[in-house]
Protein backbone atom coordinates (compact mmCIF):
# COMPACT_ATOMS: atom_id res chain seq x y z
CA UNK A 1 0.00 0.00 0.00
CA UNK A 2 2.68 2.78 0.98
CA UNK A 3 5.25 3.12 -1.64
CA UNK A 4 9.06 3.34 -1.25
CA UNK A 5 9.59 7.18 -0.74
CA UNK A 6 12.32 6.81 -3.72
CA UNK A 7 9.34 5.53 -5.95
CA UNK A 8 6.77 8.03 -4.77
CA UNK A 9 5.00 9.78 -7.81
CA UNK A 10 5.59 13.88 -7.88
CA UNK A 11 2.75 15.66 -8.11
CA UNK A 12 2.14 19.07 -9.42
CA UNK A 13 1.00 21.37 -6.25
CA UNK A 14 1.46 24.13 -5.81
CA UNK A 15 0.61 26.31 -2.38
CA UNK A 16 -1.36 29.88 -3.44
CA UNK A 17 1.81 32.82 -2.58
CA UNK A 18 0.23 36.06 -1.55
CA UNK A 19 1.10 39.22 0.20
CA UNK A 20 1.04 39.07 3.63
CA UNK A 21 -1.99 40.54 5.50
CA UNK A 22 -2.28 43.58 7.25
CA UNK A 23 1.69 44.17 7.03
CA UNK A 24 0.94 47.75 7.61
CA UNK A 25 -0.17 46.57 10.81
CA UNK A 26 0.20 43.56 12.46
CA UNK A 27 4.43 43.86 11.69
CA UNK A 28 4.06 47.75 12.62
CA UNK A 29 5.19 47.66 15.77
CA UNK A 30 8.66 47.11 15.79
CA UNK A 31 11.13 46.32 13.51
CA UNK A 32 11.54 44.72 9.50
CA UNK A 33 10.28 41.74 8.48
CA UNK A 34 12.93 39.14 8.65
CA UNK A 35 13.83 37.93 5.29
CA UNK A 36 11.86 34.14 4.48
CA UNK A 37 14.45 31.32 5.38
CA UNK A 38 14.97 28.26 2.62
CA UNK A 39 13.36 24.89 3.74
CA UNK A 40 16.79 22.33 4.77
CA UNK A 41 17.72 20.09 7.18
CA UNK A 42 16.90 20.78 10.89
CA UNK A 43 19.28 23.33 12.43
CA UNK A 44 20.96 20.65 15.19
CA UNK A 45 21.78 23.95 17.14
CA UNK A 46 18.61 25.10 17.78
CA UNK A 47 16.77 22.03 17.70
CA UNK A 48 17.06 22.32 21.69
CA UNK A 49 19.26 24.47 24.46
CA UNK A 50 21.13 22.12 25.47
CA UNK A 51 21.41 18.72 24.68
CA UNK A 52 22.04 17.76 28.61
CA UNK A 53 18.54 18.07 29.03
CA UNK A 54 17.59 14.59 27.73
CA UNK A 55 18.57 12.80 30.89
CA UNK A 56 15.27 11.10 32.76
CA UNK A 57 14.53 9.94 36.54
CA UNK A 58 10.81 7.75 36.03
CA UNK A 59 11.17 6.52 39.25
CA UNK A 60 7.97 5.92 40.92
CA UNK A 61 9.32 8.45 43.77
CA UNK A 62 9.82 10.74 41.41
CA UNK A 63 7.21 13.57 39.96
CA UNK A 64 6.53 12.66 36.64
CA UNK A 65 8.17 15.23 33.86
CA UNK A 66 7.22 14.27 30.85
CA UNK A 67 3.37 12.74 29.99
CA UNK A 68 2.34 10.00 27.35
CA UNK A 69 1.12 12.02 24.72
CA UNK A 70 4.37 14.06 24.63
CA UNK A 71 2.72 17.07 24.68
CA UNK A 72 1.82 18.64 28.23
CA UNK A 73 4.88 18.74 29.97
CA UNK A 74 6.12 22.50 30.49
CA UNK A 75 9.84 21.78 31.13
CA UNK A 76 11.74 20.14 28.65
CA UNK A 77 14.48 19.30 31.33
CA UNK A 78 14.11 15.40 32.89
CA UNK A 79 11.79 14.32 30.07
CA UNK A 80 13.78 12.96 27.34
CA UNK A 81 13.85 13.76 23.80
CA UNK A 82 10.74 15.01 22.38
CA UNK A 83 11.64 15.93 18.63
CA UNK A 84 10.38 18.99 16.81
CA UNK A 85 7.36 16.45 15.74
CA UNK A 86 6.24 16.23 18.92
CA UNK A 87 3.92 18.60 20.70
CA UNK A 88 6.32 19.76 23.62
CA UNK A 89 8.55 21.36 21.63
CA UNK A 90 5.97 23.67 20.78
CA UNK A 91 4.00 24.39 24.11
CA UNK A 92 7.27 25.29 25.61
CA UNK A 93 7.72 27.68 22.87
CA UNK A 94 3.83 28.98 23.50
CA UNK A 95 4.22 29.27 27.00
CA UNK A 96 7.31 31.32 26.83
CA UNK A 97 5.59 33.23 24.16
CA UNK A 98 2.87 34.63 26.34
CA UNK A 99 4.55 35.74 28.63
CA UNK A 100 3.47 34.24 32.26
CA UNK A 101 4.65 30.51 31.99
CA UNK A 102 2.12 28.15 33.37
CA UNK A 103 3.82 26.83 36.78
CA UNK A 104 4.08 23.15 36.24
CA UNK A 105 3.22 22.69 40.04
CA UNK A 106 -0.44 23.71 38.80
CA UNK A 107 -1.95 21.09 37.68
CA UNK A 108 0.48 18.78 39.08
CA UNK A 109 0.45 15.30 36.78
CA UNK A 110 0.87 13.13 40.21
CA UNK A 111 -2.28 14.74 41.84
CA UNK A 112 -4.70 12.28 41.86
CA UNK A 113 -2.55 9.30 41.64
CA UNK A 114 -3.96 7.71 44.98
CA UNK A 115 -5.47 4.29 45.04
CA UNK A 116 -9.41 5.08 46.75
CA UNK A 117 -9.85 0.93 46.87
CA UNK A 118 -9.37 -0.62 49.81
CA UNK A 119 -6.24 -2.87 49.69
CA UNK A 120 -8.21 -5.68 51.14
CA UNK A 121 -10.39 -5.39 48.10
CA UNK A 122 -8.11 -5.37 45.85
CA UNK A 123 -6.18 -8.64 46.87
CA UNK A 124 -10.21 -10.28 46.82
CA UNK A 125 -10.44 -13.08 44.10
CA UNK A 126 -13.51 -11.43 42.51
CA UNK A 127 -11.95 -8.24 41.80
CA UNK A 128 -8.76 -9.89 40.50
CA UNK A 129 -11.31 -11.65 38.44
CA UNK A 130 -13.22 -8.70 37.23
CA UNK A 131 -10.38 -7.04 36.26
CA UNK A 132 -8.90 -9.84 34.27
CA UNK A 133 -12.54 -9.71 33.14
CA UNK A 134 -12.29 -6.40 31.55
CA UNK A 135 -9.16 -6.44 30.10
CA UNK A 136 -10.53 -9.47 27.56
CA UNK A 137 -13.84 -7.07 27.25
CA UNK A 138 -12.09 -3.69 26.75
CA UNK A 139 -8.22 -3.92 25.77
CA UNK A 140 -7.88 -7.25 24.03
CA UNK A 141 -10.21 -6.52 21.15
CA UNK A 142 -8.10 -3.43 19.74
CA UNK A 143 -4.80 -5.41 20.45
CA UNK A 144 -4.92 -9.49 21.07
CA UNK A 145 -1.17 -9.59 21.66
CA UNK A 146 -2.78 -12.97 24.05
CA UNK A 147 -4.79 -15.50 23.20
CA UNK A 148 -7.95 -15.36 25.94
CA UNK A 149 -8.36 -18.74 26.45
CA UNK A 150 -4.30 -20.07 26.76
CA UNK A 151 -4.12 -17.09 29.52
CA UNK A 152 -7.44 -18.35 31.37
CA UNK A 153 -6.56 -21.49 31.35
CA UNK A 154 -3.17 -21.18 32.87
CA UNK A 155 -4.78 -18.17 35.34
CA UNK A 156 -7.14 -20.83 36.94
CA UNK A 157 -4.42 -23.71 37.06
CA UNK A 158 -5.86 -25.81 33.93
CA UNK A 159 -2.42 -25.46 31.64
CA UNK A 160 0.64 -24.75 33.40
CA UNK A 161 2.32 -21.70 33.68
CA UNK A 162 5.34 -20.37 31.77
CA UNK A 163 8.23 -20.91 33.63
CA UNK A 164 10.54 -18.43 32.58
CA UNK A 165 9.60 -15.66 35.56
CA UNK A 166 7.09 -14.01 33.52
CA UNK A 167 4.00 -14.77 34.43
CA UNK A 168 3.45 -12.71 38.04
CA UNK A 169 4.31 -9.83 36.16
CA UNK A 170 1.99 -11.00 33.12
CA UNK A 171 -1.14 -11.14 35.11
CA UNK A 172 -0.65 -8.22 37.18
CA UNK A 173 -0.29 -6.05 34.33
CA UNK A 174 -2.97 -7.53 32.56
CA UNK A 175 -5.41 -6.77 35.95
CA UNK A 176 -3.79 -3.54 35.58
CA UNK A 177 -4.66 -2.54 32.11
CA UNK A 178 -8.18 -4.64 32.86
CA UNK A 179 -8.41 -1.80 35.86
CA UNK A 180 -7.35 1.36 33.54
CA UNK A 181 -9.57 0.14 30.96
CA UNK A 182 -12.61 0.22 32.66
CA UNK A 183 -14.30 2.51 35.25
CA UNK A 184 -11.98 0.93 37.74
CA UNK A 185 -9.16 4.04 36.63
CA UNK A 186 -11.48 6.36 38.36
CA UNK A 187 -10.17 4.65 41.67
CA UNK A 188 -6.33 4.06 40.35
CA UNK A 189 -6.80 0.40 41.36
CA UNK A 190 -4.31 0.26 38.22
CA UNK A 191 -1.94 1.43 40.15
CA UNK A 192 -1.78 -1.55 42.42
CA UNK A 193 -1.53 -4.31 40.33
CA UNK A 194 1.13 -2.59 38.50
CA UNK A 195 3.26 -1.77 41.63
CA UNK A 196 2.66 -5.85 42.37
CA UNK A 197 3.75 -6.10 38.40
CA UNK A 198 6.65 -3.93 38.44
CA UNK A 199 8.26 -5.40 41.79
CA UNK A 200 8.77 -8.44 39.78
CA UNK A 201 10.58 -7.47 37.31
CA UNK A 202 14.56 -8.31 37.40
CA UNK A 203 17.62 -8.95 35.81
CA UNK A 204 17.65 -12.08 35.93
CA UNK A 205 14.75 -12.39 33.73
CA UNK A 206 16.03 -10.42 30.83
CA UNK A 207 18.45 -12.93 30.33
CA UNK A 208 16.02 -15.02 29.19
CA UNK A 209 13.64 -14.94 26.08
CA UNK A 210 10.21 -16.34 25.30
CA UNK A 211 7.02 -15.16 23.63
CA UNK A 212 5.76 -14.53 27.46
CA UNK A 213 8.20 -12.58 28.12
CA UNK A 214 7.58 -10.15 25.14
CA UNK A 215 3.79 -9.86 25.57
CA UNK A 216 4.85 -8.99 29.09
CA UNK A 217 7.03 -6.25 27.90
CA UNK A 218 4.97 -4.67 25.20
CA UNK A 219 1.86 -5.00 28.11
CA UNK A 220 4.14 -3.07 30.47
CA UNK A 221 5.57 -0.58 27.66
CA UNK A 222 2.16 0.23 26.52
CA UNK A 223 0.53 0.97 30.17
CA UNK A 224 3.67 2.96 31.38
CA UNK A 225 3.24 5.40 28.24
CA UNK A 226 -0.59 5.67 29.35
CA UNK A 227 0.30 6.28 32.99
CA UNK A 228 2.83 9.28 32.52
CA UNK A 229 6.08 7.06 32.55
CA UNK A 230 6.88 7.25 28.42
CA UNK A 231 10.38 6.82 28.56
CA UNK A 232 10.60 3.69 30.48
CA UNK A 233 7.75 2.36 28.69
CA UNK A 234 9.88 3.11 25.64
CA UNK A 235 12.77 1.47 27.13
CA UNK A 236 10.87 -1.79 27.81
CA UNK A 237 9.64 -1.33 23.76
CA UNK A 238 13.14 -1.60 22.67
CA UNK A 239 14.01 -4.66 24.87
CA UNK A 240 10.76 -6.20 23.68
CA UNK A 241 11.56 -5.83 20.37
CA UNK A 242 14.65 -7.01 20.09
CA UNK A 243 13.65 -9.85 21.86
CA UNK A 244 11.15 -10.58 19.73
CA UNK A 245 13.73 -10.20 16.96
CA UNK A 246 15.90 -12.89 18.83
CA UNK A 247 12.71 -15.09 18.60
CA UNK A 248 12.11 -14.84 15.27
CA UNK A 249 8.68 -13.42 15.21
CA UNK A 250 9.30 -11.06 12.40
CA UNK A 251 9.83 -14.62 10.41
CA UNK A 252 7.22 -16.30 8.71
CA UNK A 253 7.53 -20.33 9.02
CA UNK A 254 5.90 -23.30 7.31
CA UNK A 255 3.62 -25.65 8.36
CA UNK A 256 6.12 -28.25 8.70
CA UNK A 257 7.94 -26.39 11.44
CA UNK A 258 5.65 -24.91 13.27
CA UNK A 259 1.23 -25.28 14.45
CA UNK A 260 -1.38 -23.26 12.87
CA UNK A 261 -2.36 -22.05 15.78
CA UNK A 262 0.96 -20.82 16.91
CA UNK A 263 2.16 -19.46 13.52
CA UNK A 264 -0.81 -16.91 13.96
CA UNK A 265 -0.08 -16.23 17.89
CA UNK A 266 3.36 -15.06 16.84
CA UNK A 267 1.98 -12.92 14.27
CA UNK A 268 -0.66 -10.83 16.64
CA UNK A 269 2.44 -10.73 18.78
CA UNK A 270 4.71 -9.59 16.41
CA UNK A 271 1.89 -7.07 15.06
CA UNK A 272 0.73 -5.45 17.98
CA UNK A 273 4.35 -4.98 19.04
CA UNK A 274 4.79 -3.19 15.72
CA UNK A 275 1.67 -1.11 16.02
CA UNK A 276 3.34 -0.26 19.64
CA UNK A 277 6.59 0.64 18.64
CA UNK A 278 5.60 2.95 15.20
CA UNK A 279 2.49 4.95 17.78
CA UNK A 280 5.29 5.84 19.96
CA UNK A 281 7.83 7.09 17.50
CA UNK A 282 4.94 9.35 15.91
CA UNK A 283 4.21 10.68 19.27
CA UNK A 284 7.68 11.78 20.77
CA UNK A 285 9.24 12.77 17.85
CA UNK A 286 11.51 10.47 17.94
CA UNK A 287 12.97 8.55 14.56
CA UNK A 288 11.27 5.06 12.70
CA UNK A 289 13.92 2.33 12.61
CA UNK A 290 13.73 0.33 9.35
CA UNK A 291 13.97 -3.33 9.84
CA UNK A 292 14.53 -5.56 7.22
CA UNK A 293 13.70 -8.64 6.40
CA UNK A 294 10.41 -9.05 7.82
CA UNK A 295 8.55 -11.48 5.91
CA UNK A 296 5.59 -12.58 8.52
CA UNK A 297 2.36 -12.34 7.37
CA UNK A 298 -0.85 -9.75 8.95
CA UNK A 299 -2.53 -11.97 11.12
CA UNK A 300 -5.70 -13.32 9.64
CA UNK A 301 -9.81 -11.95 10.68
CA UNK A 302 -10.37 -15.19 13.34
CA UNK A 303 -11.89 -14.84 16.65
CA UNK A 304 -9.69 -16.72 19.31
CA UNK A 305 -11.84 -19.63 19.81
CA UNK A 306 -11.27 -20.36 15.72
CA UNK A 307 -7.70 -21.07 17.26
CA UNK A 308 -7.90 -24.50 18.20
CA UNK A 309 -4.64 -25.92 19.52
CA UNK A 310 -5.15 -29.03 17.32
CA UNK A 311 -5.91 -27.19 14.00
CA UNK A 312 -4.64 -28.88 10.51
CA UNK A 313 -5.48 -26.03 8.70
CA UNK A 314 -6.46 -22.31 10.15
CA UNK A 315 -10.00 -21.18 8.93
CA UNK A 316 -11.05 -18.94 6.22
CA UNK A 317 -11.03 -15.16 7.27
CA UNK A 318 -14.63 -13.86 9.08
CA UNK A 319 -16.44 -11.50 6.69
CA UNK A 320 -17.37 -9.43 10.44
CA UNK A 321 -15.87 -7.58 13.13
CA UNK A 322 -13.17 -10.18 15.37
CA UNK A 323 -10.62 -9.49 17.98
CA UNK A 324 -8.16 -9.48 15.05
CA UNK A 325 -9.69 -6.71 12.90
CA UNK A 326 -8.74 -3.24 14.19
CA UNK A 327 -4.95 -5.24 14.70
CA UNK A 328 -4.71 -6.09 10.83
CA UNK A 329 -6.36 -2.24 10.36
CA UNK A 330 -4.12 -0.57 12.42
CA UNK A 331 -1.00 -2.23 11.05
CA UNK A 332 -1.82 -1.02 7.43
CA UNK A 333 -1.89 2.28 8.82
CA UNK A 334 1.22 2.42 11.18
CA UNK A 335 2.67 1.35 7.58
CA UNK A 336 1.92 4.43 6.07
CA UNK A 337 2.72 6.56 9.42
CA UNK A 338 6.11 4.65 9.71
CA UNK A 339 6.65 5.87 6.29
CA UNK A 340 5.62 9.50 6.85
CA UNK A 341 7.39 10.11 10.00
CA UNK A 342 10.25 9.10 8.48
CA UNK A 343 9.94 12.03 6.23
CA UNK A 344 8.92 14.45 8.25
CA UNK A 345 12.16 13.57 11.01
CA UNK A 346 14.34 13.94 7.69
CA UNK A 347 13.88 17.29 6.68
CA UNK A 348 13.09 21.04 8.39
CA UNK A 349 10.30 21.17 5.86
CA UNK A 350 8.54 18.14 4.48
CA UNK A 351 7.43 17.90 0.68
CA UNK A 352 4.14 18.86 -0.33
CA UNK A 353 4.10 16.31 -3.09
CA UNK A 354 4.83 13.71 -0.60
CA UNK A 355 3.04 13.94 1.90
CA UNK A 356 0.02 14.63 -0.35
CA UNK A 357 1.04 11.16 -1.47
CA UNK A 358 0.95 9.85 1.99
CA UNK A 359 -2.64 11.52 2.69
CA UNK A 360 -3.99 9.58 -0.61
CA UNK A 361 -2.76 6.65 1.00
CA UNK A 362 -4.88 7.24 4.05
CA UNK A 363 -8.14 7.87 1.60
CA UNK A 364 -7.24 4.08 0.12
CA UNK A 365 -7.06 2.67 3.53
CA UNK A 366 -10.24 4.15 4.61
CA UNK A 367 -11.64 3.37 1.37
CA UNK A 368 -10.47 -0.09 1.89
CA UNK A 369 -12.27 -0.59 5.34
CA UNK A 370 -14.95 -3.38 5.24
CA UNK A 371 -18.33 -2.13 6.50
CA UNK A 372 -18.09 -3.28 9.90
CA UNK A 373 -14.91 -1.65 10.80
CA UNK A 374 -16.55 1.99 9.27
CA UNK A 375 -18.30 4.78 11.23
CA UNK A 376 -21.54 4.59 11.84
CA UNK A 377 -24.36 5.29 14.66
CA UNK A 378 -23.31 4.08 17.96
CA UNK A 379 -23.58 0.09 17.92
CA UNK A 380 -25.34 -1.38 20.94
CA UNK A 381 -23.60 -1.03 24.11
CA UNK A 382 -22.77 -4.89 24.21
CA UNK A 383 -21.04 -4.47 21.07
CA UNK A 384 -17.07 -5.15 21.94
CA UNK A 385 -15.52 -3.66 18.64
CA UNK A 386 -17.45 -0.42 18.97
CA UNK A 387 -14.41 1.41 20.62
CA UNK A 388 -11.95 0.18 18.87
CA UNK A 389 -13.39 0.72 15.29
CA UNK A 390 -13.52 4.40 16.43
CA UNK A 391 -10.55 4.73 17.89
CA UNK A 392 -8.83 3.37 14.50
CA UNK A 393 -11.11 5.74 13.07
CA UNK A 394 -9.23 8.55 14.88
CA UNK A 395 -6.51 7.61 14.26
CA UNK A 396 -6.70 7.60 10.69
CA UNK A 397 -7.61 11.45 11.28
CA UNK A 398 -4.83 11.96 13.32
CA UNK A 399 -2.34 11.01 11.17
CA UNK A 400 -3.79 12.83 8.25
CA UNK A 401 -3.08 16.33 10.92
CA UNK A 402 0.48 15.75 11.75
CA UNK A 403 1.52 14.96 7.73
CA UNK A 404 -0.47 18.26 6.82
CA UNK A 405 0.79 20.57 9.99
CA UNK A 406 3.84 21.39 8.86
CA UNK A 407 2.38 23.11 5.69
CA UNK A 408 0.12 25.12 8.31
CA UNK A 409 2.93 26.29 10.38
CA UNK A 410 4.92 27.40 6.98
CA UNK A 411 2.32 29.51 6.55
CA UNK A 412 1.90 31.10 9.91
CA UNK A 413 6.11 31.40 9.82
CA UNK A 414 6.51 33.19 6.42
CA UNK A 415 3.66 35.40 7.30
CA UNK A 416 1.36 34.55 4.23
CA UNK A 417 -2.38 34.77 4.90
CA UNK A 418 -4.35 31.96 5.74
CA UNK A 419 -6.31 31.06 2.43
CA UNK A 420 -8.53 28.25 2.88
CA UNK A 421 -10.47 28.59 -0.26
CA UNK A 422 -8.70 25.43 -2.24
CA UNK A 423 -9.59 22.40 0.01
CA UNK A 424 -7.09 20.45 -1.92
CA UNK A 425 -4.20 22.20 -0.08
CA UNK A 426 -2.09 20.58 2.26
CA UNK A 427 -3.02 23.17 5.04
CA UNK A 428 -6.84 23.33 4.00
CA UNK A 429 -6.61 19.01 4.69
CA UNK A 430 -4.63 19.76 8.09
CA UNK A 431 -8.01 21.66 9.30
CA UNK A 432 -10.29 19.52 7.62
CA UNK A 433 -9.01 16.55 9.38
CA UNK A 434 -8.81 18.84 12.86
CA UNK A 435 -12.50 19.70 12.40
CA UNK A 436 -13.67 16.01 11.57
CA UNK A 437 -11.69 14.64 14.12
CA UNK A 438 -13.47 17.18 16.85
CA UNK A 439 -16.54 16.57 15.63
CA UNK A 440 -16.53 12.75 15.70
CA UNK A 441 -14.89 12.28 19.33
CA UNK A 442 -17.84 14.96 20.41
CA UNK A 443 -20.18 13.10 18.87
CA UNK A 444 -19.15 9.46 20.00
CA UNK A 445 -18.28 10.83 23.57
CA UNK A 446 -21.40 12.36 24.19
CA UNK A 447 -23.54 9.49 22.86
CA UNK A 448 -22.23 6.38 23.63
CA UNK A 449 -22.49 5.40 27.52
CA UNK A 450 -19.20 3.70 27.01
CA UNK A 451 -16.87 6.16 29.49
CA UNK A 452 -14.30 4.33 30.11
CA UNK A 453 -9.79 4.73 30.91
CA UNK A 454 -9.79 3.45 27.68
CA UNK A 455 -11.54 5.20 25.80
CA UNK A 456 -10.66 8.80 27.29
CA UNK A 457 -6.97 8.32 27.07
CA UNK A 458 -7.18 8.26 23.42
CA UNK A 459 -10.46 10.76 23.14
CA UNK A 460 -8.22 13.29 24.99
CA UNK A 461 -4.92 12.53 23.04
CA UNK A 462 -6.52 13.03 19.85
CA UNK A 463 -9.23 16.42 21.33
CA UNK A 464 -5.98 17.99 22.05
CA UNK A 465 -3.93 17.30 18.84
CA UNK A 466 -6.90 18.12 17.03
CA UNK A 467 -7.91 21.40 19.31
CA UNK A 468 -4.32 22.86 18.96
CA UNK A 469 -4.63 23.38 15.42
CA UNK A 470 -7.69 25.51 15.75
CA UNK A 471 -6.18 27.65 18.52
CA UNK A 472 -2.75 27.77 16.14
CA UNK A 473 -5.28 29.71 13.63
CA UNK A 474 -6.89 31.67 16.19
CA UNK A 475 -3.69 32.74 17.39
CA UNK A 476 -2.70 33.71 14.20
CA UNK A 477 -5.58 35.34 12.86
CA UNK A 478 -8.32 36.42 15.32
CA UNK A 479 -9.89 37.71 12.39
CA UNK A 480 -10.08 35.31 9.71
CA UNK A 481 -13.14 34.79 7.83
CA UNK A 482 -13.46 31.07 9.72
CA UNK A 483 -12.23 32.65 12.87
CA UNK A 484 -15.98 31.67 14.21
CA UNK A 485 -15.68 28.05 13.34
CA UNK A 486 -12.42 27.66 15.17
CA UNK A 487 -14.04 29.09 17.81
CA UNK A 488 -16.70 26.55 17.85
CA UNK A 489 -14.51 23.66 17.42
CA UNK A 490 -12.32 24.69 20.88
CA UNK A 491 -15.65 24.91 22.89
CA UNK A 492 -16.76 21.59 21.77
CA UNK A 493 -13.26 20.12 22.67
CA UNK A 494 -13.47 22.40 26.21
CA UNK A 495 -16.81 20.70 27.27
CA UNK A 496 -15.92 17.32 26.37
CA UNK A 497 -12.42 17.66 27.86
CA UNK A 498 -14.39 18.45 31.04
CA UNK A 499 -16.42 15.41 31.03
CA UNK A 500 -13.13 13.32 30.36
CA UNK A 501 -11.28 14.53 32.95
CA UNK A 502 -13.59 12.59 34.91
CA UNK A 503 -11.14 9.53 33.59
CA UNK A 504 -8.00 10.87 32.60
CA UNK A 505 -6.63 13.73 35.03
CA UNK A 506 -4.31 15.25 32.08
CA UNK A 507 -8.07 16.22 30.35
CA UNK A 508 -8.09 18.79 33.15
CA UNK A 509 -4.37 19.82 32.63
CA UNK A 510 -5.25 20.42 28.94
CA UNK A 511 -7.78 22.63 29.06
CA UNK A 512 -5.85 24.95 31.64
CA UNK A 513 -3.17 25.18 28.98
CA UNK A 514 -5.41 26.01 26.39
CA UNK A 515 -7.15 28.55 28.42
CA UNK A 516 -3.90 30.58 29.26
CA UNK A 517 -2.82 30.42 25.60
CA UNK A 518 -6.51 31.92 24.75
CA UNK A 519 -5.56 34.74 26.87
CA UNK A 520 -3.83 36.09 23.50
CA UNK A 521 -7.10 35.70 21.55
CA UNK A 522 -9.67 39.01 20.78
CA UNK A 523 -12.85 38.29 22.07
CA UNK A 524 -14.09 40.52 18.74
CA UNK A 525 -12.54 42.30 15.79
CA UNK A 526 -12.71 45.61 17.75
CA UNK A 527 -12.06 44.42 20.53
CA UNK A 528 -8.53 46.75 21.96
CA UNK A 529 -7.35 43.38 23.70
CA UNK A 530 -6.07 42.70 20.27
CA UNK A 531 -3.79 45.67 20.15
CA UNK A 532 -2.57 44.57 23.61
CA UNK A 533 -1.25 41.36 22.47
CA UNK A 534 -0.40 42.08 19.51
CA UNK A 535 3.33 42.04 20.43
CA UNK A 536 2.95 38.47 21.89
CA UNK A 537 1.12 37.55 18.37
CA UNK A 538 4.02 38.89 16.43
CA UNK A 539 6.48 36.90 18.70
CA UNK A 540 4.57 33.59 17.98
CA UNK A 541 4.83 34.08 14.03
CA UNK A 542 8.40 35.33 14.53
CA UNK A 543 9.16 31.61 16.36
CA UNK A 544 8.10 29.70 12.97
CA UNK A 545 11.13 31.80 11.52
CA UNK A 546 13.26 28.73 13.49
CA UNK A 547 14.31 26.16 11.13
CA UNK A 548 13.97 23.09 13.29
CA UNK A 549 10.00 24.63 14.17
CA UNK A 550 8.94 24.14 10.88
CA UNK A 551 7.96 20.43 11.35
CA UNK A 552 6.89 21.40 14.41
CA UNK A 553 3.81 18.81 15.42
CA UNK A 554 1.57 20.14 18.42
CA UNK A 555 0.07 16.87 20.21
CA UNK A 556 1.09 13.57 18.74
CA UNK A 557 -0.48 9.16 19.00
CA UNK A 558 0.43 6.74 20.34
CA UNK A 559 -0.97 3.36 20.54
Amino acid sequence: MAQDLQTTTRLDVTVPQRSPVREDQARGSGGDVPPERPSSEIDPEVEYESADLFEWDESADVPARADGIGSLSLQSAGAGYMGPQSGNAILRKLQHIRGSPLPEEYVPIEASAQVAVPEETLKSTWFMNDCVDNYFKYYHPAYPILHEGTFRAQYFGALPKPNDGSWPILENIVRSIGAFSSSFCLQNADYYYYQQASSQLSWSILRKGSISLVQTLCLLANYLQKRDRPNTGFTLLGVAMNMALGLGLHREFSASSISPRDMEIRRRVWWTLYIFDSGARVTFGRATITINGVTVRQPHNLDDKDLAVDLARLPPNENRATVASSLIWQLKLARIGNLANEELCRSGQPNANSMLDFGQQIDDWSDELPAYMRESTPRPEHDPFEVPRMVLLWRSMHLRIIIFRPFLLEIVKDRRPLDLTESGTPHSKCLAAASECVLSINIFWGSTHAHRGSLAWYAFYWLVTATFVHITCLLYDPVHLEALEWRQMIQLSREALGSLGDYERLATRATTIMDQLLGLVPSNPDSTFFDANQLERLEFAEFWNHPWANTALFFENGS
